[in-house]
Order: C-alpha cells, then sequence, then structure tokens
C-alpha cells in the first residue's frame, strides 16, 4: 500500500514539473527578449488606436511607431497579424488600427 502511494506521488511530482517545465518554455518563447536585445534594459509592449491618415502605409507607420526597432520588415509583419492584414492588403484612410509600441 505504501509503495502504490509512492509511486503515484511521484507521478503528481513528475506531472508537475513537466507542467512547470512547458508553461516556462511557451512563455519564455513568446515573451523573453520582446523588444530588448543583449545587453538592454527590456521594454514593455504598449498598445494604441490609430486612425489612417490619407498617405499613410504600414510602412510610415513603423517608422513613426518604431524609429529605433532594428527590423521595420518586422515591425511592419507583427503590425499586419495584429490587425489581421494580409499580405498586399491596402489600408486606408480613416480605417482604425492597433500600433504596438516599446519603451
Amino acid at each position: 500500500m505504501r509503495r502504490r502511494n509512492r509511486i503515484q506521488n511521484r507521478k503528481k511530482l513528475v506531472g508537475i514539473c513537466l507542467l512547470f517545465i512547458l508553461v516556462f518554455t511557451f512563455c519564455t518563447l513568446c515573451f523573453g527578449g520582446v523588444g530588448a536585445s543583449a545587453g538592454e534594459k527590456p521594454r514593455t509592449a504598449y498598445y494604441t488606436t490609430v486612425t489612417v491618415q490619407p498617405g499613410d502605409s504600414l510602412w510610415s507607420l513603423a517608422e513613426q511607431y518604431a524609429p529605433a526597432y532594428s527590423d521595420l520588415q518586422d515591425y511592419v509583419d507583427q503590425l499586419r497579424s495584429i490587425n489581421r492584414i494580409r499580405r498586399g492588403d491596402l489600408i486606408r484612410a480613416g480605417e482604425q488600427l492597433v500600433i504596438v509600441y516599446y519603451q
């Protein structure tokens, strides 16, 4: 009887450890290093809504809201993903877009 309880307790402990490792790995992959590179203080992501003005493009918005972003293409892809814009789709004046910026 004791042996069975020990085995069950070990199984529970192993399950909890595996769950912790899975959650930790997921969080590290999704949130680790967002907007920060080696040696920099991690930055926080903030979101705002912007009304598209005539002449705006995803690239011009990227230059305005993420001027220090290391890869503007990556940032533009992030804006597309957040706003569910497919490649080749145009944005139009008057549209509301969610913009991410880092501080």
